[in-house]
């Protein structure tokens, strides 16, 4: 029984190939229903790509040659809503001679295309000067779905006709649809009208026409409406909506619509938007970011003579279509653009500019430094940089660059100051091979230049140079080199043959500030530490301040120096820093041991966060630090410790990784305002943790015993000594930035 079923799966599985493959019959069912059963259309049934000419395609309905009502499939491009799938192609031809029954006037003249001989574009026998009628057999909606480009521009030109008096249409444009509009009756409307009914009922807005009696000739404002997404059978998504249009987009309202309402009377053929004589800043359509495809419906909404079966002529649509342009500048320059010759339109860094030009425009791009001090590196172009080598030279100092618009067109000017500034930080100069420089140096792409510059002194007394700080990660002796590579991007300092530091973009350049050590720190004589132990020793004690750490739940006492026998009882301050009384221009440096077994001490300093605070009460009042550096450094690292010139802050210090102890973990605060509402809800966190703690050790007191009695066997076994993170260093050399 099983053997049976295994062979009828192969010959199952053979016929199945047999058929795809040697007899192409497609076994997934195919996308692409005829539009008006309302189901999905195929992107490539239903697109036009754009023409050369950036219009439409068959936008004049000359194709094919014909004259009378003609199936959808008949007609390049476009798609109808008529339940029929018809379109109703009009000419004064046919069949070459001109005694043909064709469409009639009011007047009873016979109508000739608006786009055809008369427009240079001689007839032919068979009747090529043709145009569509909107109302066939029933009113409707003619469309094109086309590949545009997100953010580009379109403007739009076409002829309408009435057919026995003042007839009205609408250009909607908006989103590609899954689902195409459809009509479900000769009586119903499509999705299209749909919009533009709701749309002319809103009485209370001004869009520039009559739209309750279409009395006026002309073209109404750009309107902009919201719409769910189209559902089948002619209908709108309704879920969770009362209704499917709004004037404004959430949610559920996405679909963004732009239309306008065209009234023409049947004399003559009436232009509109591009073709009404003059530039309507109102006939253009931007295309939203991310909508690759867009619908363009020319919708039939009333006749003259209320016959629906009649009226509504349109020809000669054309839609422009433009790419839009930006550019950008730095401060450290300027420039213009001109799209063919036109008047050059100038931007700055205070004013960006935004534009659009048509399709196949020369668009000229100048770029110019602020000043001599100030050099042109070049331009991205979209994502392409382009070096100024690339760029023409102009005899004013400025340099110029032409690309013909194909897409899209991005332009950002980079312009670099002197590329190295050496900031002495209140020092003189000094450069062993050349005084005058070292301070604002240039260097050209591909090119190095390699520093022997110091600073000689402070305008004060007691300060000697030590090195240049990149950043607070780099900090570069004297004699070090940068190099500008071939990207704008590829700034670089090395230091010894290694590089330190790379990928600095050039149009920000390096900053290079002197570090200075106060001479008066290097050693101390004993009548020096004497005098330091007098410091803030009015306590019987020897507590010099207290520091409160609320992340820690702790207030510990601070000592003098960071010995052993201070360290055994509390906090240290390390000697050379500043003494913890703060005031601007300080930095003291609190050390405290993690892991003794008397006390927590600094133990779970690494759970301190940067924004919390910590407060050190001393003579009488209480500081406020705020945490806004945690680092870890090697032993013998201490830049991190050095004066910040003008702030108030202090370091705390201790052994990390725990139980390792090989690097230093630093905890910095910033002087803040002392809030003692704030410090007075931090205590109380602190208390409520205590009091829960002991109220667990109270309930559960035989088994804390318990574990203290394994605790004290577990620390017997280890025995271990705690390192001395205040051993880091004795004393302090005192650093100003």
């Amino acid at each position: 029984m099983q053997a049976g079923k295994s062979q009828r799966s192969v010959l199952a599985l053979v016929i199945t190939c047999a058929l795809i493959l040697g007899f192409g019959i497609p076994l997934i069912p195919l996308v692409g229903v005829d539009s008006a059963e309302g189901t999905e259309v195929s992107a490539a049934s239903d697109v036009a790509t754009v023409s050369a000419e950036n219009s439409l395609q068959n936008g004049s309905f000359e194709q094919p040659d014909v004259y009378q009502y003609r199936e959808t499939s008949d007609v390049p491009y476009w798609k109808s809503t008529t339940t029929s799938g018809n379109i109703e192609i009009g000419s004064v031809f046919k069949n070459g001679n001109g005694d043909n029954d064709s469409l009639h006037m009011r007047t009873g003249e016979k109508v000739a295309a608006a786009e055809g001989s008369q427009f240079g574009k001689p007839a032919t026998s068979n009747g090529n000067d043709q145009y569509a009628e909107l109302n066939s057999n029933q009113a409707s909606s003619l469309y094109q779905v086309v590949n545009t480009v997100p953010e580009s521009k379109y403007d739009w030109g076409l002829y309408h006709r009435g057919r026995q008096g003042k007839d009205a249409m609408a250009l909607v444009v908006g989103p590609k649809q899954n689902v195409a509009p459809m009509k479900t009756s000769a009586t119903s409307n499509d999705q299209l009208q749909q919009i533009v009914t709701w749309v002319s009922g809103q009485q209370d807005r001004d869009f520039g026409l009559d739209m309750v009696h279409f009395s006026q000739t002309g073209t109404s404002r750009k309107i902009t409406v919201y719409t769910t997404k189209f559902a089948s059978g002619g209908r709108f998504d309704t879920t969770g909506v009362s209704s499917p249009f709004s004037w404004s987009k959430d949610s559920r309202h996405t679909e963004r619509w732009e239309l306008w309402i065209i009234v023409s009377d049947c004399d003559e053929w009436y232009g509109h938007g591009e073709f009404n004589g003059d530039e309507d800043p109102d006939a253009s359509y931007i295309v939203p970011e991310g909508q690759n495809e867009t619908l363009f419906g020319f919708v039939a909404v009333s006749t003259s003579t209320g016959d629906i079966t009649s009226g509504n002529l349109l020809d000669a649509v054309q839609f422009r279509q433009y790419y839009r342009m930006d550019f950008q500048t730095p401060p450290s320059g300027s420039g213009t653009y001109s799209t063919d010759g036109e008047t050059p339109v100038a931007f700055d860094s205070a004013a960006s500019k935004s534009d659009y030009a048509l399709v196949g425009s020369d668009v000229t791009v100048t770029a110019k430094p602020v000043d001599a001090s100030h050099h042109f590196l070049g331009a991205y172009v979209g994502d392409t940089f382009v070096d100024a080598d690339q760029w023409t030279a102009n005899a004013d100092g400025s340099y110029s660059l032409t690309r013909t618009l194909t897409a899209n067109l991005s332009v950002r000017l980079m312009f670099s100051a002197n590329t190295v500034v050496y900031n002495v930080n209140g020092g003189d100069p000094y450069d062993s091979d050349n005084p005058e420089t070292g301070y604002e140096i240039y260097i050209k792409r591909g090119s190095s230049y390699t520093n022997k510059t110091a600073a000689t002194k402070r305008n004060d007394d007691g300060w000697r140079f030590t090195d240049w700080k990149y950043d607070d990660d780099h900090i570069l002796g004297v004699n070090h080199k940068i190099t500008y590579g071939s990207k704008t991007n590829d700034l670089s300092i090395s230091q010894n043959d290694q590089t330190v530091v790379s990928g600095i973009p050039a149009e920000k350049g390096i900053t290079l500030t002197a570090q200075w050590t106060y001479r008066q720190a290097f050693a101390t004589t004993p009548e020096e530490d004497a005098e330091y132990t007098s410091f803030l020793n009015e306590d019987p004690n020897g507590v010099m301040a207290y520091i409160n750490i609320p992340r820690l739940k702790s207030t510990l006492p601070i000592y003098h120096y960071t010995t052993p026998e201070s360290l055994q009882k509390g906090v240290g301050h390390l000697r050379g820093s500043a003494l913890p009384v703060g005031g601007k221009n300080t930095h003291a440096v609190l050390s405290a041991h993690r892991g003794l077994p008397t006390s927590r001490l600094f133990t779970d300093l690494d759970k301190v966060r940067k924004g919390d605070h910590f407060y050190i009460t001393v003579l009488n009042r209480t500081l406020a630090y705020e945490v806004d550096r945690i680092s870890v450094v090697k032993p013998d690292q201490t830049k991190e410790l050095s004066v910040q010139p003008g702030k108030d802050l202090v370091t705390l210090v201790t052994c990390t990784p725990y139980g390792v102890n090989t690097q230093r973990l630093l905890v910095r605060g910033h002087r803040v305002p002392y809030n003692a509402a704030q410090a007075k809800h931090e205590a109380a966190d602190s208390a409520v943790s205590s009091f829960t703690v002991y109220g667990f050790v109270a309930t559960y007191g035989t088994l804390a015993i318990a574990l203290a009695g394994i605790a004290v066997l577990r620390r017997n076994a280890a025995a271990r000594t705690p390192h001395h993170a205040a051993d880091w260093p004795h004393s302090l050399t005192v650093s100003v930035r």
